[in-house]
């Protein structure tokens, strides 16, 4: 589900970047199937039957980092990032 929903996700992140900010680690910024398995394992420990209630709570295949240049402004840009993505 994350990849097929990654490049609109990614136009939306990048379409309400503040001015002077950036991104950084989108080259990560979907998560791997590998990385993925392995904090399935260590949710789930021995319990394999409780693998599809972990998987329904695990929310971040897909991340993403906004760089501010300063503290100055910080505040006002976190908004605006929220009130673009809304």
């Amino acid at each position: 589900m994350a990849v097929e929903a990654e490049p609109q996700v990614t136009s939306d992140i990048l379409a309400v970047v503040p001015f002077s900010w950036s991104t950084t680690g989108l080259e990560y910024r979907v998560e791997s199937p590998e990385s993925i398995a392995r904090k399935l394992v260590k949710e789930a420990g021995e319990v394999a039957d409780e693998i599809p209630i972990i998987t329904s709570d695990f929310r971040d295949a897909l991340r993403y980092t906004y760089v501010a240049p300063n503290a100055e402004n910080f505040t006002e840009g976190v908004k605006g990032i929220l009130t673009g993505l809304i």
